[in-house]
């Protein structure tokens, strides 16, 4: 990209050259998840090759586009049931390609198709989630609507303190047996209203953003384990049990709210996850009594027995999750979108609520201290270095509180008590609301785009037509004693419609395209070296290419593409169904690669033209997908990067989401 710094020699350029060629010529097997209409399905690629089904799980909520979450560090997906639920598979996990559909059937040992790991809501229905940077915590959010407060036994003693604005983790803010619960009691302490006599009902708001911590069994768990829990005269055992044929045991349907789940809670937290109980499991003895002995003996026997031993023979369950942290958050903006952020060690966890950014620590998501910031709206947590991923940095941007005072964003880079920012960079100009992207190379350089109109629902939708970008881009460099701060765009030049990074510095040079209106839209690469003090990035124009709104990178670096992107459907332009490809070169050049047109053949009386809903680059960079919504429709396209040719298609009436793992 450009000529910024010193170019790397020629010998580094052909080392760096054969790595990447070496990596995008293997053929290695590469998964993706697309939501239809008929199911979510799970697909395996190789190479060019016509993809395999793996497995089909259960329907998403249609028609909406969070439906589908994953977390490439575990292996993870999430999907949003029509029933209200999240559901967790393994993509990774042993067991998750044997056997067929949602995670039905029964288990009857340690072999079979894998079970999901189910999140039930308190109220309503799950309409959105999002993993930690490391897949170890899954955040929900349900929509109260009308449903303010819910109804839950108040405790005989006082709950201990916990972080101003939250509950801990067992059954607080859930009505009675609304967690699946056949069991009825709570699994850990819950809080009550203020003046709530004991045994008596109390109401407490309905926390419906909760954070759940996801523990994991090993895969190289024991087939048989045993399992200590003794009755407190509170707590059901909180498992519901199907008796098979009455001579195999008893098999773990569901994990409620019980002795159980307090026992996963505790292997958990002393890092024994290969002890945790999940459905699937068989329980093949209870204290003395054998499974030979009859599932209806072995019943008894729990519901008798002050002190139960459990012989547990694991099951394909392979995740439990259960609330860490709820919060009363009945409507959230989507620029406080998400609402718990992760430094990418997940040491430290950020939550901004009134005038403050609250500093949590990020396994126990306890409150550590506060930061005091007026009128903050959106907050950015830089992903760190590779090298040093704890080297975490702060962006909060507060909007003008008076026409005399500036907009501005501060970039903190220490979280103790007396913090400071680094650096402050203000807005005199209307600045509304801005996006916020820190580079994912180390995470030091901050792009900050400001919008001068307001948060639209052409903005939540995707952008439309012609683009509802920012009207200034600069970007913030903390690290630099000269020139920290440099504008790469004015609202004079046009309208910012995109911006993206290179995920990878070709040699000591970073860079980042931008797309720019007034459409059809221009294409710029700025550069600049990472040495030292760089000064002003280099800006080079690639030139038009039609009306064009939106861009996507490969993971490597080394090709991105051009589209249109809209969530209102087929027909929004002429040109919503062309796809331009770029070649980046690790010696700095870039040229236009190839355009390609996803487009079938269009209704000639309507005249309504396919459109892009979603692209993907797949891992090794050689395969786009691409999501087609069209008249007769919906297909996944599968294009070579190459030359943009297709290499096969996948039809469906409908699809909601689709991503590569």
């Amino acid at each position: 990209f450009g000529s910024a710094g010193t170019p790397p020699c020629s010998a580094q350029t052909a080392a760096l050259q054969r790595a990447v060629n070496s990596h995008r010529c293997s053929e290695v097997a590469m998964d993706f998840v697309v939501a239809a209409n008929n199911g979510t399905h799970v697909y395996r690629a190789v190479g060019l090759e016509k993809p395999t089904l793996l497995r089909s799980l259960p329907p998403a909520q249609g028609g909406n586009p969070h439906c589908l979450v994953a977390n490439a560090t575990s292996g993870a997906v999430a999907v949003l049931l029509q029933s209200g639920s999240a559901a967790l598979w393994g993509l990774g996990s042993e067991g998750f390609s044997a056997g067929g559909g949602g995670g039905g059937g029964e288990a009857a040992g340690g072999g079979g198709s894998q079970l999901p790991c189910e999140i039930t809501p308190q109220s309503g229905p799950i309409t959105r989630c999002y993993f930690s940077p490391r897949g170890s915590f899954l955040v929900t959010w349900e929509p109260l609507g009308k449903i303010l407060r819910v109804e839950q036994p108040a405790p005989k003693l006082a709950a201990a303190p916990q972080t101003p604005g939250a509950r801990g983790g067992g059954g607080t803010g859930y009505p009675a047996g609304a967690n699946g619960g056949s069991s009825g009691a709570g699994g850990g302490g819950s809080s009550s209203s203020a003046g709530a006599k004991p045994g008596l009902t109390a109401l407490t708001k309905a926390e419906n953003l909760s954070v759940w911590a996801i523990a994991r069994r090993p895969e190289d768990t024991p087939a048989e384990f045993s399992v200590e829990v003794e009755r407190d005269g509170k707590q059901r055992l909180g498992v519901n049990v199907d008796h098979l044929d009455g001579r195999s045991g008893l098999l773990i349907r569901r994990v409620d709210t019980g002795l159980i789940e307090s026992h996963n809670r505790g292997v958990f937290a002393a890092d024994d996850c290969a002890r945790l109980v999940l459905p699937g499991d068989r329980v093949l003895a209870v204290n003395d009594v054998a499974s030979s002995a009859g599932a209806q003996a072995m019943a008894q026997e729990i519901q008798q027995a002050q002190r139960l031993r459990l012989l547990v023979r694991r099951g394909p369950g392979w995740a439990f999750a259960f609330a860490a942290v709820r919060f009363f958050a009945p409507h959230i903006s989507p620029l406080r979108w998400p609402p718990v952020v992760w430094s990418t060690d997940e040491k430290l966890a950020f939550r901004g609520v009134s005038n403050e950014v609250l500093v949590l620590d990020g396994r126990l998501l306890t409150q550590l201290r506060r930061i005091q910031i007026d009128n903050i709206s959106q907050i950015a947590v830089s992903p760190g270095s590779p090298s040093d991923p704890g080297a975490t940095a702060l962006a909060a941007f507060c909007p003008a509180s008076t026409s005399a005072s500036p907009a501005m964003v501060r970039v903190f880079t220490d979280f103790g008590k007396a913090a400071k920012p680094a650096l402050t960079k203000s807005f005199f100009s209307d600045a509304a609301w801005v996006t916020m992207r820190w580079d994912p190379c180390t995470g030091t350089d901050l792009l900050v785009l400001f919008h001068s109109s307001e948060l639209t629902e052409a903005d939540v939708e995707g952008r439309t037509l012609h683009g509802q970008g920012g009207n200034g881009l600069y970007l913030l460099r903390a690290q630099q004693s000269s020139e920290p701060i440099c504008a790469l765009a004015g609202s004079q030049d046009g309208v910012v419609l995109d911006v993206q990074w290179c995920p990878i510095d070709h040699g000591d040079t970073r860079s980042l395209v931008v797309l720019q209106g007034p459409q059809p839209a221009v294409v710029s690469v700025f550069s600049y070296s990472t040495r030292g003090n760089s000064g002003v990035p280099k800006r080079v124009n690639l030139g038009r290419f039609g009306v064009r709104n939106c861009l996507r990178w490969d993971p490597h670096g080394c090709s991105f593409c051009l589209r249109v992107q809209s969530l209102r459907g087929a027909g929004i332009s002429s040109e919503g169904d062309a796809i331009d490809l770029f070649d980046a070169a690790v010696d700095g050049g870039v040229a236009r690669r190839a355009g390609a047109s996803v487009a079938g053949k269009r209704d000639g009386q309507k005249g309504i033209g396919p459109s892009v809903t979603t692209v993907d680059f797949s891992p090794d960079g050689k395969v786009l997908l691409a999501a087609v919504e069209a008249h007769f429709g919906a297909e996944l396209r599968f294009m070579s990067v190459a030359d943009g040719s297709t290499l096969y298609r996948l039809r469906f009436d409908e699809v909601y989401g689709a991503f590569w793992r």
